[in-house]
């Protein structure tokens, strides 16, 4: 397999995920803001999330690569 085929690639996604699915749920914090204007009616609101502990994201930042899909959402740990 060459550094850059895409059966190197596709061997690092799966090992990635192997990995991964052995390794410790991430542990984020999220935090909501809500902001309120009551005159006029006007509402804000803003999420935010902290990484306090990367788990299985671990496998997937190692690799270097913005394709290790870890989905982005429903794998972590809220705190």
């Amino acid at each position: 397999l060459g550094a850059g085929t895409d059966e190197a690639r596709l061997y690092r996604l799966i090992w990635a995920r192997a990995m991964a699915s052995q390794m410790s749920p991430a542990v984020t914090k999220r935090v909501l803001v809500d902001v309120r204007s009551e005159p006029d009616g006007i509402r804000l609101k803003a999420h935010g999330s902290r990484l306090l502990f990367p788990g299985f994201l671990a496998a997937f930042q190692a690799d270097g690569g913005g394709s290790g899909g870890g989905g982005g959402g429903g794998g972590g740990r809220d705190r």
